[in-house]
Formats: C-alpha cells, structure tokens, sequence
C-alpha cells in the first residue's frame, strides 16, 4: 500500500480532514486489491464519523468487508485462484485476506511519519499514480493499434483517459488540503447536527432530514421545480420554522426574483393566501393585497424573529470555490445552510491545456462544495438540472438514476442524498410532481411519492395517501 495511507491513521483533526479530502479527491475506481478494501473502510469510517483506529478497521473486516470484496469482485494477490461463487472457497478467501489486511494495517501503523509532511506526500502521490495510470493507457492504446489494426480507436481511447486522468490527478486537488483543515464553527465534538427537514413525510421518513457536514442534491429538468422546491421547501423551513441562518446562491435568477419567491411563500405561510411571485417582481399585485406582502417582507426579512437570509446574485467559479464560500460565511454569516442555484452554471478561469469541459467542472464543483460543508460543519443543497436521459425520463413517467443528471455519476456521488423532481405534461397541467430519492443507504425501498404544488408561491405538500 502506498505510504499515504498510513496519515489517516490517528485521531486529530487533521488525520480526519485528510481523510476525507483524499476519498473526495480521488474515485474508488482508482484503487485495487488491498488499496480498494482501505479504501472502502475510510469512506465506512466517514459515514460514521470515526477515525481511523485498528479496533474499528478490524470490526470492519468482521461486518463489512465481505460483502464489500464479494460484490465488486475484490481480490488480493493470495487468493486470486479462489472463486466468490462457491461458498467455501469465498470463506476461506475472506479468512485470508482478513490476516493479509491486519498484518498491511500493522506496518503502515508503525511507519513513522510527520502530519505537517502530508501535503508533500500527496503532492508525490499524485505524480506516481499519474504516471502509473498514464504507462497503462498507453500500453493499452499500443495493444489496440497491434492487435485491431485501428489507430482511430487506439487515439479515441487515449484521449478519453488522458481527460479523465488530469482530472483525477490534477495537482489542482493539492490547494484544497489547506483548506480541509480549517474547521470553521465546528468542533471535534460536535456530531451530525440537524439543520432542516422537508416537512414531506414520505421524504423524511426516509433520510430524516439534512444534517451539519451533509449535501443534498436537488433536480429537475429546466423549469421543473428544483429553485421552487429549495426556496419553497428548504430555505423557508430552515429560516423559519428552525430558526438557521441561509445564504443562497442565484446564480441564474436575479436577487429581485429570489426575494419574491420567499416572500410569495411567506405570504402563504403567515395568511393562507396565494400571490404570485411574478405579481410581486412586477409590481402588479391588487391593491387589495399589497398589505400583506409588505407585511410579509417585514416579517421575513427585518423583524429579527427568524434565521438570517442572504441572497448573493454572483457568479462561482470552481478554482476558487471554498475560499469564496468561506469568505463569505465570515463576512456575512456564520450560517448553517448553503444553497447553490445552480451547479450547472459555475464556471472555470483555467486557460490553455488546464481548461476544463461543463462535467468536469461540475465534478469538481460538487467535490469541493462536499469538502466545504464536510470539514467546516455546514450542511449544502446543490441543485442541478437532468441531463437528456433525464428529461427524457421525466417527460415519461419513468424512474431516475444517478446517472440522470448533469455531471452524471461523478457529480451525484458526493451527495449524501437526492431528490429528484419529474413530472409529465398532464402531471403539470394538474399542479403535481413526482418526487423520487436515486441514491440514500435507505432509499431502496423508497416509492415515488406523488405531491401537489403551487409554485407560484413555491408551496409543495403531500398529497392523501388515497390520493397517491
């Protein structure tokens, strides 16, 4: 195992930052055979918010790692000759690598190492995966011209890995453990805090609401709903029913726009009354009404009795993402909620080879806003719009996938959980979405729950279960 491994090993808070920098920086996909299985343990370790200790990673291997090796096919170099599909040879596969894993966790233990060397050792890291990765692309690209006789799909190939490979390894990724470091507002104590729920039973029943340090994805098609649920739904809640300070990022719509839609749904809440958001931003709301949005206003924004708003209409860019969020947190905040609208639109100021395409960006983005609510006790609402599959899947009634969005799977892979949004022509014309949860631990059982809506005040609710 390469020497990294063994500076997550420890009990400080700088063991655990580093950690999970390097499971956010770099995919599972990219580690093999003993590296695949460490691997494995440090993600389990982060979900339950414990270090890396020998205890936990040998009750580890008691309840973990088989299913884990079982299922992805994971073996070591002692027992490739055994088969998972028998029974007793997969025990007795499992037996072994459990004694080969304790004997690799006892030597990288005992390595005597410096935490302030860490950020030279992943500087050396990623050159000699890069380099290690870039031999096995090209070996690959040769084989392919020898033995098909076709250049085009040797240079094809070539040329997908080598974009893949300089963002997975992108010295980029070395800037962000400085920043992985700083916990801000929160303490090694401090625990998985609860910031807001949904107030849609079927959904909290499921992921029981968002939590300091987690990030959830919101998303639809273009104008499915996604900025109406997070303002309508998260924001609102969060600010006012749970008293938490919210700093939203409209990075599509203008302040104006934003504003009227939480005061829209304000007017709801306070007096059962529907006025549009359009009608506010316009200017047309009936006289008769007026008196109640600018009581709403009042109430929302000025009379202390809930949690701070902050609406930036900005632009984001991925390079400079953390620090940007950081800054803002100390000059406007301390706040507990970060919502972007949305990830599709932050940008890149890299010029020449180091520019990045729209899915790396996004990757990166959800990568660093992950470390950002991680390592600096936040929670985050990512929302992004489906990719064309997406849409497609939307339009007809059809499940949703992690696969779905723009980004793809790289993108959803940071989120601790989703809610997704579809509707069909005729679901629309009757005021009703489909909201489905692709990827959470306990979503497997999860059923598409059908609720009704009035966006123009950004108002969901659950529908009668005779209803659904």
């Amino acid at each position: 195992m390469h020497t990294i491994f063994s500076y997550f090993i420890g009990e400080t808070n700088k063991h655990k930052a580093y950690m999970s920098w390097f499971c956010a920086s770099f995919p599972s996909q990219e580690f093999e055979m003993e590296e695949a299985i460490f691997y494995n343990f440090m993600e389990y370790m982060i979900k339950l918010g414990l270090p890396i200790k020998e205890k936990y990673f040998q009750m580890y291997l008691e309840d973990e790692m088989k299913k884990f090796v079982i299922s992805k096919s994971i073996k070591i170099s002692a027992v490739e000759k055994y088969s998972y599909t028998d029974p007793v040879a997969a025990d007795v596969a499992v037996m072994i690598i459990k004694d080969v894993l304790l004997d690799e966790f006892s030597k990288i233990s005992n390595v005597e190492i410096d935490i302030k060397d860490f950020p030279i050792i992943a500087d050396r890291f990623i050159k000699d995966r890069l380099s290690a990765r870039m031999v096995g692309v090209f070996e690959k690209a040769y084989l392919t011209i020898s033995e098909r006789e076709n250049p085009g799909e040797a240079i094809e190939y070539g040329v997908q890995q080598i974009q893949l490979l300089r963002d997975v390894y992108s010295e980029d990724k070395l800037e962000e453990i400085s920043d992985a470091v700083e916990v801000l507002h929160t303490s090694e104590e401090g625990g998985m805090v609860f910031i807001v729920d949904s107030g849609l039973p079927a959904i909290d029943n499921v992921v029981e609401g968002l939590c300091a340090k987690q990030l959830m994805g919101i998303e639809a098609e273009p104008g499915g709903g996604k900025t109406r649920m997070a303002i309508g739904v998260y924001l609102h809640r969060a600010a006012v029913i749970h008293k938490r300070n919210v700093i939203y990022y409209a990075l599509e719509q203008t302040l104006a726009e934003i504003r009227a839609m939480l005061i829209a749904r304000h007017v709801y809440y306070l007096f059962n009354k529907i006025i549009l958001d359009k009608m506010i931003t316009h200017g047309t709301v009936p006289a008769d009404k007026q008196a109640l949005v600018e009581t709403a206003s009042i109430d929302l924004f000025e009379s202390n009795k809930y949690g701070k708003i902050k609406i930036m209409e900005t632009r984001l860019y991925v390079e400079d993402f953390i620090p940007r969020l950081k800054n803002h947190d100390l000059l406007y905040g301390p706040f507990d909620l970060f919502i972007i609208d949305h990830m599709y639109l932050i940008e890149s100021n890299a010029t020449g080879y180091q520019r990045l395409n729209e899915a790396q960006i996004i990757q990166r983005a959800y990568r660093r806003f992950k470390i950002f609510v991680r390592d600096y006790g936040r929670a985050g609402i990512a929302i992004n719009q489906f990719n064309a599959s997406g849409i497609r899947a939307s339009a007809e009634d059809e499940d949703i996938d992690a696969t779905m969005i723009a980004g793809g799977i790289e993108a959803h892979r940071n989120t601790d959980f989703d809610i997704a949004i579809t509707a069909t022509d005729t679901m629309k014309a009757q005021h009703k979405r489909k909201l489905h949860i692709p990827k959470n631990r306990s979503s497997a059982m999860f059923v598409p729950v059908i609720v009704d809506t009035r966006l123009g005040c950004c108002y969901f609710y659950q529908m009668r279960r005779k209803d659904i």
